[in-house]
């Protein structure tokens, strides 16, 4: 791979790959993308995650949006919630948005 990831999710068999991005910087830095045996299905930014970016909380040089993730690999599927309230529900293998609520 040419790329680096400070968190990565990995399915039961070893296919499919969730890689998080770094510490968000701008708005359309990498929030999460989907690979299948190393060939990217999928990358969405944060601006596609997240309705209100500008509200997030900030440090002096970066800022979260992630509130909880989790993987589901019994269905095949990968959970979002945002710190902006949004949550995603995303087909592992396929790396496609199945689901999206806010609350």
């Amino acid at each position: 791979m040419d790329w680096h990831a400070p968190t990565v999710y990995l399915n039961g068999d070893g296919r499919y790959l969730i890689r998080m991005g770094p510490w968000a910087q701008k708005r359309d830095d990498l929030a999460v993308a989907f690979y299948d045996r190393g060939k990217i299905l999928r990358a969405y930014s944060i601006d596609d995650l997240v309705r209100n970016p500008d509200d997030l909380p900030r440090s002096t040089s970066h800022f979260r949006w992630q509130k909880q993730i989790n993987l589901d690999d019994e269905n095949g599927s990968f959970r979002v919630a945002t710190l902006g309230n949004e949550i995603y529900k995303f087909d592992i293998t396929t790396g496609r948005l199945t689901s999206s609520e806010v609350i």
